[in-house]
């Protein structure tokens, strides 16, 4: 997608072009499948897409721009932003998000390439079920590997740990964090969602296939982050950030406060009482498992509510709105007066849910832009279908939290 940005780089006052407006409500809603770069490395929930932030980036940001996303998820605006020459942040109090982020950021050479693909071609040989492997050392394995062990999913379980024992022969750190993608991707494929369990040879298959797709996109990826580090001119040690940070006192982080403010802020946070699973996959229906976290060696920071605000049940979502007026007060205090906060939020119950998010927002210290072609900000309050939702939340229909909003503010 190639997108004239917008060459005026004051504070746009209280009013957005229409146009601008337009380009970002085309771009969000691009509804085909996630692709591109290292995008699918591995089904993040929740996830806007790439072209969604890459219109925003570019109308919003120019080179050599800080972009931050305090509720980063899988990583989408830190790819776009980094391969687009922008420095970026995100932060997340996930680590499995810390995990996928920090795979999908992995500047690799020539030499990763081939001694990952390597290892790939001998998948045959490492993947064997009548070889000893004891479980990875994971603090309570019990929680981590719950129903891992039954008699349809101790192969794939078993391949999984033959997998994260081979990783320390590998020769450094970025190859390991790639295979060991590979392998937590492979396990989301078998395992989550899936009524019927692949085979051994079926895992070993889709394994290598996975290896390749993310070699390939991981060195396209590092070939257009190095085009532009070349463009770009800046004395900081790294040019991207993922780090394990609450939103509620972001402001205080001190790795963050060496860099400028950002321009953009592009992110989707937990949305009021909307049920995501971003610690957990189901097995053969509604059995949950954090075996993600024993896969790539994190800790889960355990239940829905730690990830979302509060309970979702909780009338009136008290705990939400104050965890959220926490949160954007002390991203207010990253801000500059040019800084822009673009948003996509979804509400189950938008007709009191909505307006107090908008209250929220504003006790924070941030007003709504309006379109130049209306007074009214609600014009361009636009709405999407949520593409590619899982089995059991499309099983209900298109309810109001199937639909995510577009909210965009400056700081007062």
């Amino acid at each position: 997608m190639k997108i004239k940005a917008n060459k005026q780089n004051n504070c746009y006052g209280r009013s957005l072009p229409q146009s601008e407006i337009d380009l970002l409500a085309n771009a969000m809603q691009y509804d085909k499948p996630v692709n591109g770069l290292t995008h699918n490395f591995y089904r993040y929930p929740a996830r806007f897409s790439p072209q969604f932030a890459a219109a925003a980036i570019e109308i919003f940001t120019k080179q050599g721009d800080l972009v931050l996303d305090p509720f980063m998820g899988g990583g989408t605006t830190i790819v776009e932003a980094r391969s687009r020459g922008r420095l970026s942040i995100g932060t997340d109090i996930n680590e499995l998000a810390l995990f996928v982020c920090r795979a999908k950021t992995t500047i690799i050479t020539t030499s990763d390439a081939i001694d990952i693909l390597n290892w790939g071609s001998n998948i045959e040989d490492i993947f064997k079920l009548n070889q000893l492997s004891g479980l990875i050392s994971v603090e309570n394995n019990d929680y981590y590997l719950r129903h891992l062990s039954c008699k349809d999913t101790w192969r794939i379980r078993k391949m999984l740990d033959i997998g994260l024992e081979a990783l320390p022969r590998l020769k450094n750190n970025r190859q390991k964090l790639l295979i060991q993608c590979a392998l937590l991707a492979t396990g989301q494929w078998a395992l989550d969602c899936r009524i019927t369990i692949p085979t051994a040879t079926e895992f070993r298959q889709q394994l290598h296939k996975k290896l390749i797709h993310i070699v390939e996109s991981a060195v396209e990826y590092s070939r257009l982050v190095r085009k532009q580090d070349r463009i770009i001119k800046c004395t900081l040690p790294r040019r991207s950030l993922c780090i394990k940070q609450s939103a509620t006192n972001i402001h205080k982080n001190k790795m963050i406060l060496k860099y400028p403010k950002p321009r953009l802020i592009l992110t989707s946070p937990p949305y009021p009482g909307v049920h995501v699973l971003y610690h957990r996959w189901q097995i053969q229906g509604r059995r949950e498992t954090p075996a993600p976290y024993w896969i790539s060696q994190s800790e889960d920071g355990t239940g829905g509510s730690y990830y979302t605000f509060g309970d979702r049940k909780q009338i009136g979502l008290s705990d939400y709105f104050k965890i959220a007026a926490k949160s954007f007060n002390s991203i207010r205090q990253l801000c500059s007066k040019n800084t822009i906060i673009v948003q996509l939020v979804a509400f189950p119950d938008i007709d009191w849910q909505l307006p107090n998010y908008l209250k929220m927002m504003e006790e924070a210290g941030f007003k709504q832009y309006k379109s130049t072609a209306s007074s009214d900000t609600n014009r361009h309050i636009i709405t999407r279908e949520v593409p590619n939702r899982k089995w059991y939340a499309a099983q209900k229909g298109n309810t109001p939290s199937s639909k995510e909003l577009l909210l965009i503010h400056y700081p007062r």
